[in-house]
C-alpha cells in the first residue's frame, strides 16, 4: 500500500484537529511549505488557515508576494485562499486583501483568482478585473474568463 496516497487527507484531517501536538505539526509542516512550496503545499495551506485562521492567510499572501516561487505553487495557495473564504465567511475579509494585493502586479493569478471567488459577490476586486478585461495586454482568454465571471457583456469587435 502506498502511505504517500492517503498524506493530502492527513494533513487536511490534522488541520481540523486542535490539541497542542497537532498544531505544532501544522505550524512546522505550513512554515516549511510556505517557505519551499512543493508537494502538498494545498493541503498545508488549508491546514495552516484552518489551525491560524488570519495570520495564515496573511503569511501566504507574504509568500505569492515572492517573484521565485513557482506560478503552479502561488496558484495552489490561490485556491487554498478562495476555499478558505468560501467555506468560512468570516475569513473572507482577509482573505479578499490577501487576494487583492496578490493580483497587483500578477495578472497571470487573475483568471484563478475570478473563478475561486464568482460566488462571493460583489468584492473589491471587481474594479481591478474589470481594469484587467480592459486592458489591451491582458490576452484574450483571461478577458473572456473575467467577463464570464462578471457577468458582463463580452465585445464583438
Amino acid at each position: 500500500m502506498n502511505r504517500f496516497a492517503y498524506r493530502s487527507a492527513a494533513i487536511r484531517l490534522l488541520g481540523l484537529k486542535t490539541d497542542p501536538h497537532a498544531r505544532s505539526v501544522i505550524r512546522s509542516g505550513f512554515a516549511k511549505s510556505l517557505k519551499s512550496g512543493g508537494f502538498n503545499g494545498y493541503e498545508w495551506a488549508l491546514a495552516g488557515i484552518e489551525a491560524e485562521n488570519t495570520s495564515a492567510i496573511r503569511a501566504i499572501g507574504l509568500a505569492l508576494q515572492n517573484p521565485q516561487r513557482a506560478s503552479e505553487d502561488k496558484k495552489l495557495l490561490i485556491r487554498a485562499l478562495t476555499e478558505a473564504g468560501s467555506t468560512q465567511p468570516r475569513l473572507r475579509p482577509e482573505a479578499l486583501r490577501t487576494l487583492s494585493e496578490a493580483l497587483t502586479g500578477n495578472s497571470d493569478l487573475a483568471v484563478q483568482i475570478a473563478v475561486g471567488t464568482r460566488d462571493w459577490g460583489r468584492t473589491v476586486l471587481h474594479q481591478k478585473f474589470e481594469a484587467l478585461a480592459a486592458e489591451e495586454e491582458t490576452d484574450p482568454a483571461t478577458q473572456f474568463m473575467i467577463n464570464f465571471v462578471l457577468g458582463t457583456e463580452l465585445s464583438t469587435e
